[in-house]
């Protein structure tokens, strides 16, 4: 039922179930009554008795759940597609075999016998929760393997030892793991970037393959997040890969944000970069930004050594009817992979103390021409409302109400006609 090719990616989901249930095992207290139906009602519970549930309906054994009331009286779960769908498991009507659960214990047997008794804990782990991350040590000095790795970057005087090293003690936040944050993660981690946090709050879908290149046919279902850490950890092993799997929110965006040292925004939506450039500046954090849009793209880094921020050039946001993005206007999948290369350009740059060259510039791409253009902005706007003399942002605010449109593209709203401004065809047929 798995995808044999993507075996590696399975199990890191299975991964996640097993540990899931190894903290159900190391749970002293019992599961009875309130306390059960506590961890039912989390989003572990639900995947739990979704299982439990599926293996009952398939041998047609509902009735056995009467056996086990009161504690699980309230067992319900998603469909078995659903289920599938959430634990990657890819299945057609030919390989239907057997209840999901079986197959997911098989898997964890699997992945915990790696022929030698041991497990790889080296593995990518999916976060839905911010945690406090632990400083990166910084290194005196460049491994033999390291220093071969890196020797054609290292011998450029721009860069040498001291700017590999930078590089390796330097935290990067990826905002977004599609188009632009795919090619912008993969040469971070080609170039040894100390730690990577990828945040999507979106699965592989077969549209992105066209241009997200870090993932596959065979991810289809999986977070994003965490397919990315899997390709770039066969990439570069010595990197630390940290997979958010969340929406970025203003409760926990300055959380998030402060415990990196730069921030690279490849989201797709208005909300979100207002979000991440008021968290930048509230944070002193330096903001990576770039778009891609049709055959176009732009790129220009904010808050960084007294330049502007976002909200300097942009004040208000744009009517959200105006707004159009890949899925509306389309885009050639290598418009975004050009913007996110550059972006990478400029994160090493300003990881490694080389500094950017887009402090004071915004850069205009046209694929269709084939011509790059650096357009002067303006100094740092002293009324901004974050970042001016006297700011009247001090704290995170709703975006999704300040922009008029959603930070995601799956729940967009239809807007319709008030009942008294509609035009029937009764009331036409009446005209006439």
């Amino acid at each position: 039922m798995f995808a044999a090719e993507d075996t590696k990616s399975q199990d890191l989901l299975i991964q996640n179930l097993e540990n899931i249930l190894n903290k159900i095992k190391q749970n002293k207290t019992p599961f009875v009554n309130e306390n059960f139906q506590h961890f039912l009602n989390t989003k572990n519970g639900y995947l739990v008795s979704s299982l439990v549930t599926e293996f009952l309906q398939f041998f047609d054994l509902g009735c056995t759940m009467a056996v086990f009331q009161p504690e699980t009286g309230t067992l319900h779960g998603s469909d078995r597609g659903n289920l599938a769908h959430v634990l990657g498991i890819v299945e057609n009507e030919n390989t239907r075999v057997g209840p999901l659960l079986l197959e997911v214990m098989k898997r964890c047997q699997n992945f915990s016998s790696r022929g030698d008794g041991s497990s790889d804990s080296s593995l990518p782990v999916l976060h839905n929760l911010v945690t406090e991350l632990p400083l990166l040590e910084a290194k005196i000095s460049l491994s033999n393997k390291a220093i071969l790795r890196y020797s054609r970057q290292l011998v450029l005087p721009e860069l040498g030892v001291k700017g590999q090293l930078n590089l390796s003690k330097s935290s990067v936040l990826i905002v977004g793991c599609g188009g632009l944050g795919c090619p912008l993660a993969q040469y971070l981690a080609a170039a040894g970037i100390g730690r990577l946090g990828l945040l999507d709050y979106d699965v592989v879908e077969m549209n992105n393959l066209h241009r997200q290149v870090l993932h596959g046919e065979n991810r289809q279902g999986i977070p994003k997040s965490l397919s990315a850490a899997t390709t770039l950890k066969q990439l570069n092993s010595e990197v630390e890969y940290i997979c958010y799997n969340m929406t970025l929110t203003s409760k926990i965006a300055l959380e998030l944000i402060q415990q990196y040292d730069i921030i690279a925004d490849c989201s797709d939506n208005v909300p979100t970069r207002y979000l991440v450039n008021d968290a930048c500046v509230l944070t002193g954090k330096p903001l990576v930004s770039a778009s891609a849009l049709r055959m176009e793209g732009q790129l220009t880094i904010y808050n960084y050594q007294g330049n502007p921020c976002y909200r300097c050039l942009f004040p208000v946001p744009p009517p959200a009817e105006t707004v159009t993005n890949c899925a509306d206007g389309g885009v050639l999948g290598v418009v975004p992979g050009i913007m996110g290369c550059l972006q990478a350009l400029e994160v090493q740059k300003i990881a490694s103390g080389i500094g950017t060259s887009f402090g004071q510039f915004i850069l205009m791409f046209d694929a269709l021409e084939g011509r790059f253009r650096n357009i002067r902005l303006r100094a740092k706007n002293q009324n901004c409302a974050v970042c001016g003399a006297n700011p009247t942002i001090g704290v995170l605010q709703d975006y999704e109400a300040f922009c008029g449109s959603s930070a995601s593209d799956k729940c967009r709203t239809v807007h319709l006609l008030s009942k008294e401004e509609r035009i029937s065809a009764q009331y036409m047929s009446s005209a006439s």
